[in-house]
């Protein structure tokens, strides 16, 4: 190295600037990508693959009360084979409404064992703030787009795996 030239160029520390600036631009990109499609890579993550008689339907889990709450409200809209699945810790009575839905939804009402006990079909979004309910205990609910219960061939007494 020569000490001179470095320092003559201005550089006596020996960083090269032009590969820093750069190598920080590079940084920068990096974390720009990421924030722009982290969300959707972490969404992806958590998506659960339900068997249903006519195709899979890949699920994001809502199964804190907070994620149940806001459930699928606020959004423009669902993928065709993508859908909501509700986990409860016990079976019981739970109420599904329609607040701040921009789509109708298919509501599969699901037993402990992974059988449908029921589907409310088209469930428009008008219909908030009525409050709709399985006709028996349920451990799980999917909400899926409106039809798409009878496009995967999903009705009372269809098993699923999941």
């Amino acid at each position: 190295m020569n000490i001179s030239t470095d320092i003559s160029a201005g550089n006596a520390s020996g960083f090269n600037w032009k590969k820093g600036v750069a190598a920080i631009i590079i940084v920068a990109m990096v974390i720009a990508v990421y924030e722009i499609f982290g969300a959707v890579f972490h969404s992806q993550e958590r998506l659960l693959s339900i068997a249903a008689p006519a195709g899979t339907i890949y699920a994001e889990i809502a199964s804190t009360s907070d994620q149940q709450e806001l459930g699928l409200g606020n959004r423009a809209s669902l993928p065709a084979d993508h859908g909501m699945l509700f986990v409860f810790p016990h079976p019981g009575d739970y109420g599904f409404w329609m607040k701040d839905m921009h789509f109708d939804l298919d509501m599969v009402w699901i037993s402990s064992n992974k059988k449908v006990v029921a589907v409310s079909h088209d469930v428009p979004v008008d219909s908030y703030p009525a409050v709709f309910y399985p006709p028996l205990a349920v451990s799980y609910v999917l909400e899926i787009n409106a039809d798409a219960a009878s496009r995967f061939g999903i009705a009372t007494d269809t098993q699923l795996a999941f």
